[in-house]
């Protein structure tokens, strides 16, 4: 076996091992919420990260000393559950029961949506585009505001009726992500016209047909219940998304899919993705903890969190972390703890790439590659029609006797030539079966390979 000798199972075992060991983040965590708990999302000023917002199920609390004091918002007692800032500073707080703004960092709040009922006004989350053109998503469809506020239009189709899980906004090319439960939709800009660009494939019937376009991208619909939308603001194009157990990005503003791996996961149900302002780096919410994406596998940040239900991540421009949990806000500082996270890369030196690995473990097992496979199938029925044959040679000895002798006379020579077939091998035989057996262990090997190492494209 040469280099692979040292067996194929040994080799990624110390491969992952030597990863997680060099590249798990060992990040310190600091309860900034005092008594604060069941906080469901949380805010960062952009222009003064001191002022902290934190949504919780009795409201919001605001501070002015990064976590010292708190103080619940005033006149806002109820489920928030998003909070954004627009350009001008003003605090929009989507809610169980409408839609609140403050432009005074929460000492007054002023509803400016409620819905004509509790789905309407069930308001989940909003985005504001840099024309301050408000994008607020509820569990009736999607509302439109273009004066702050005043006036609502709920979009029409599928969008108008949808429940609305998450918007994002790439204001560079002026358009606008939204996805429900089971599709993600793009509308460019103010013009009015979406399409679906990505769908599970269990979206409910009677759906508005009218409203998409042919690039849509249809996925396995074990991967169906969209967690999230998110795009990167310092990467041209770029969007990612959560559909479950899966993240996907695309590099064209959704016209084509690709999915990250999921290497280095400690559990696949995928709550949400996050990217840094700064760096545009990749977070992902899961039931086990934080991750970060990270040299091609995910690193988690969480092993020192003394939390069990993280709910959201907030990332400030100076690439803090801020995890709101049921137990509070934790803070992170990401410092030069990652300057060294090229250490793995030392663990795979001298070794054989991926594909090497890949080819190697199949000859380990001796498995006959696919090609050969489809020759020897046909070789299989080729066989059944051919017949089995048998020559047979034999001669006739006949014996007189008298008192005085005995003679022997040998008659003429006799052939005989016959043929068989078996054409029940046209339908199986146990060479089919022995193929079969090969092609089932080739697919689990493509497998496994699959699960450890899949392939992807972010450019």
């Amino acid at each position: 076996m040469g280099r692979y000798g040292r067996g194929i199972g040994v080799v990624a075992f110390i491969l992952v091992f030597c990863a997680a060991l060099a590249e798990a983040a060992d990040l310190t965590w600091e309860n900034i919420s005092g008594e604060i708990s069941d906080v469901n999302t949380v805010l960062v000023d952009k222009l003064n990260p001191e002022y902290l917002y934190a949504a919780t199920g009795r409201g919001v609390f605001m501070t002015k000393d990064a976590g010292k004091a708190w103080k619940a918002a005033s006149r806002l007692s109820r489920r928030i559950n998003f909070l954004a800032q627009d350009n001008q500073s003003i605090i929009y707080a989507a809610a169980a029961g409408g839609l609140f703004i403050t432009n005074d960092q929460g000492e007054n709040w002023k509803k400016i949506f409620g819905g004509r009922d509790c789905r309407e006004g069930n308001c989940r989350t909003l985005a504001i585009s840099k024309n301050n053109v408000i994008f607020l998503g509820t569990d009736a469809g999607l509302f439109i505001s273009k004066d702050r506020g005043r006036n609502w239009q709920r979009e029409k189709g599928r969008l108008g009726s949808a429940a609305i899980v998450s918007i994002a906004e790439d204001s560079l090319h002026d358009v606008i992500y939204v996805a429900s439960p089971d599709k993600v939709f793009k509308l460019q800009g103010e013009s009015g016209s979406y399409a679906t660009i990505f769908t599970t494939g269990s979206a409910e019937s009677g759906e508005d047909k009218e409203s998409e376009t042919e690039d849509s991208t249809d996925t396995d619909s074990n991967d169906a219940g969209i967690r999230g939308v998110a795009v990167a603001s310092c990467q041209a194009s770029r969007v990612y998304l959560v559909a479950k157990s899966r993240v996907y990005t695309s590099d064209d503003q959704g016209l084509t899919w690709n999915f990250i791996p999921d290497f280095g996961l400690l559990s696949k149900d995928i709550k949400s993705v996050s990217l840094s302002p700064r760096e545009c780096e990749l977070y992902a919410i899961t039931k086990s903890g934080i991750f970060l994406f990270k040299e091609k596998r995910w690193q988690e940040l969480s092993l020192r969190l003394p939390v069990v239900d993280i709910r959201f991540l907030a990332i400030d421009n100076q690439d803090s972390l801020y995890a709101a949990a049921d137990k509070g806000i934790f803070k992170a500082a990401i410092d030069d703890s990652f300057a060294n996270a090229g250490k793995a890369v030392a663990c795979f030196k001298g070794e054989p790439a991926i594909e090497e690995l890949h080819a190697a473990a199949i000859r380990y097992a001796q498995v006959i590659d696919p090609e050969k496979m489809e020759n020897l199938r046909k070789q299989a029925k080729l066989k059944a029609i051919l017949p089995s044959f048998s020559l047979d040679y034999d001669k006739t000895v006949t014996s007189y006797s008298n008192s005085s002798s005995t003679r022997f006379e040998i008659g003429p020579p006799e052939w005989g030539l016959s043929f068989k077939w078996d054409l029940s091998d046209l339908i199986w035989s146990e060479q089919q079966r022995l193929i079969d057996s090969q092609a089932r262990l080739m697919k689990k090997l493509r497998l496994s390979y699959t699960s450890l190492f899949p392939t992807w494209n972010l450019g």
